[in-house]
Formats: C-alpha cells, sequence, structure tokens
C-alpha cells in the first residue's frame, strides 16, 4: 500500500486534477524571493496559481517529465520543498474532498490491478495529447487502454 500510495502522488503530480486555482488577495502583500525579486499585490488582486507549471519544475523536481513514484519515498519525500506539490491545493483553501478522492483513487486502483491486466492498444497515444483548456487536464481523444480479465 505504500507504494500505491507512492504511484498516486506521482501520477498527482504529473496529471494534476486542476491545471491551476485562482485566490483572491484578502490584503496587501510584498512578496519578496531569494533571488531580489519583488511582488506587491493589492487587496482584491486576483492571483492565479500554475500547479501543473510549479509540479514540472526541473528546479523543484529533477527529470520532472519523467514518471518516479520513488520522489514519494519515505527517504525522498522530506526532499520536496514546502508549497512545491499541491494536486489538491494547499492551505486553509485546499479540497476538501481530497482524502475521500485519495481513498476512491486507490480502491479503484486495486480492484483493477486485481481483476485486470492494462495493455496498450494501437489507439493508445503516448504521450497523451492534453485538450486545450484551463479547466481540468484530460486527455483530447481519450485515453484508450485495452483491460485483459486475469
Amino acid at each position: 500500500m505504500k507504494y500505491l500510495d507512492m504511484v498516486i502522488s506521482e501520477t498527482l503530480r504529473l496529471w494534476p486534477s486542476a491545471p491551476a486555482v485562482d485566490r483572491l488577495c484578502v490584503q496587501d502583500y510584498t512578496l519578496d524571493d531569494d533571488q531580489g525579486l519583488r511582488c506587491h499585490m493589492e487587496k482584491g488582486t486576483g492571483v492565479w496559481i500554475p500547479i501543473y507549471g510549479i509540479h514540472r519544475d526541473a528546479k523543484h523536481f529533477p527529470e520532472p517529465d519523467k514518471f518516479d513514484p520513488e520522489r514519494f519515498s519515505e527517504q525522498r519525500k522530506g526532499d520536496i520543498q514546502s508549497g512545491t506539490y499541491m494536486p489538491f491545493g494547499i492551505g486553509p483553501r485546499s479540497c476538501i474532498g481530497m482524502r475521500f478522492a485519495l481513498m476512491e483513487l486507490k480502491c479503484i486502483a486495486y480492484y483493477l490491478l486485481l481483476n485486470f491486466r492494462l495493455e496498450r492498444t494501437e489507439n493508445t497515444m503516448v504521450p497523451p495529447v492534453l485538450e486545450k483548456g484551463f479547466v481540468t487536464l484530460s486527455a483530447a481523444n481519450g485515453l484508450m487502454l485495452k483491460m485483459v480479465p486475469r
């Protein structure tokens, strides 16, 4: 089950359910980073947080396009900088259904892998071509897999 957690975490890093979230600044705020970049936001300013971009940034995740569940192993997950992994958002406005969604994903993966072997078909796009837009990440022409009963 620990490895299943790692696989799901890495899958959500590569393919978060929402590519971005937006927030409303509720007080004046100045953001200073360690490279001397300064950004001032006034109360009422809309802020867009690009989750997909942060998850694919090599500065935070070496070889960002590589599927590597070991990033989330007990030994290595401490290397992940706070605020750079947020498939369900972060902080007090994170997804209220996060725990339910993770449990549901684990149950679905378990029963699929228990009863089927998943295989590529001639219609399987590798890597998948994404639908254009900002609402959710989804494959433009679907994701075709063959389910072979065990």
